[in-house]
């Protein structure tokens, strides 16, 4: 087995954590890539926003990673303030190490881990990883000319600055951070999100074809609300919500009042989302922006006929009548 480096520091998107991936019901999935990755280094260390119930779920998982985490309350900037000190310790004395994000979002506490481990001797590579367009889905959703556009080009562009190698999801996202930020489009690598087969092996049960499924955060980016509007015009339908987030007890309204026949099964894990996406008669994704949809790709994986909209990382997924239909 090839040995990368002694060790790999797993950054977590900003405010994320082993508990948060646990209760979104995605832990298993996104874990699934990091314990594959063990193999080429000493050990992983989870750089996050958690706390010592990290450290308890970290003891399930394949890789045997652990995790850096605080035990006591503190806000989000303290804790990625905290971050690179508590990185160097929890390392020691090793030579060499990949520092790697999970997401864009959080991309200043990698610099500053990989500054941290610098300065102390060590041979510290820095991967900007990132699954979606940070700085383009809050243009997107607050504006342009939003505070929270321009902070978050801002993290991207020192980022990208630092990084030794870039990885995204798609061509375009590539070509769009080399032209907004002017970075060597030779830097990036590009590497779809994957689809646990295992997972998906089961076979395909009989579907229900008045069944319309979608899977994802409950609120406004994912514009569920369209889906409910359309749900009420076609009439016959059985609308099934697989997530949670702020908009759940509007869009129960929503449903309510325009009575539509529909069903939130909150958070589930990846094997029952599975079996949901198996089951259905369509698969619905109607966000404003994406990145490289994993949900889509996993729908598409199951074999459920999957209907999109025309938008940021959507349109470059579906193909139109080929690996499915897009809306306006």
């Amino acid at each position: 087995m090839t040995r990368i480096a002694d060790a790999m520091v797993l950054v977590m998107t900003r405010g994320g954590s082993l508990a948060s991936w646990r209760d979104a019901g995605v832990l298993e999935r996104e874990w699934a890539l990091y314990e594959r990755i063990a193999r080429h280094y000493e050990r992983i260390v989870v750089a996050g926003y958690g706390d010592d119930e990290d450290r308890e779920i970290a003891r399930s998982l394949g890789g045997s990673p652990s995790v850096v985490c605080h035990h006591g309350a503190c806000d989000t900037l303290d804790r990625e303030a905290d971050l690179p000190a508590l990185v160097s310790r929890e390392l020691g004395g090793v030579s060499c190490v990949v520092v790697k994000t999970n997401q864009f979002q959080g991309g200043d506490a990698a610099v500053s881990i990989a500054r941290t481990l610098r300065s102390r001797g060590v041979c510290a590579a820095l991967l900007a990883r990132g699954g979606y367009d940070y700085s383009r889905g809050f243009a997107v959703r607050f504006g342009p000319a939003s505070v929270e556009a321009i902070d978050a080009a801002g993290e991207e562009g020192r980022l990208l600055a630092q990084a030794d190698r870039m990885v995204v999801t798609t061509d375009r996202i590539a070509e769009l951070l080399a032209w907004r930020h002017g970075v060597d489009p030779s830097r990036f690598d590009v590497v779809p999100n994957y689809v646990d087969g295992v997972a998906l092996s089961a076979p395909t049960v009989e579907r229900e074809a008045r069944t319309v499924l979608a899977v994802g955060r409950l609120d406004p980016q994912k514009r569920l609300d369209l889906l409910v509007d359309a749900c009420a015009l076609i009439g016959d339908v059985h609308l099934v919500i697989v997530g949670d987030g702020v908009c759940r007890d509007g869009l129960q309204a929503r449903c309510r009042e325009q009575g539509v026949d529909a069903v939130f099964l909150g958070q589930l894990d990846g094997t029952r989302v599975y079996e949901q996406m198996r089951r259905c008669g369509v698969f619905v994704q109607c966000s404003v922006w994406e990145g490289h949809p994993k949900t889509v790709r996993e729908a598409q994986a199951c074999g459920a006929p999957v209907v999109g909209v025309h938008a940021p990382g959507l349109s470059e997924a579906l193909e139109p009548e080929h690996a499915g239909l897009l809306a306006r």
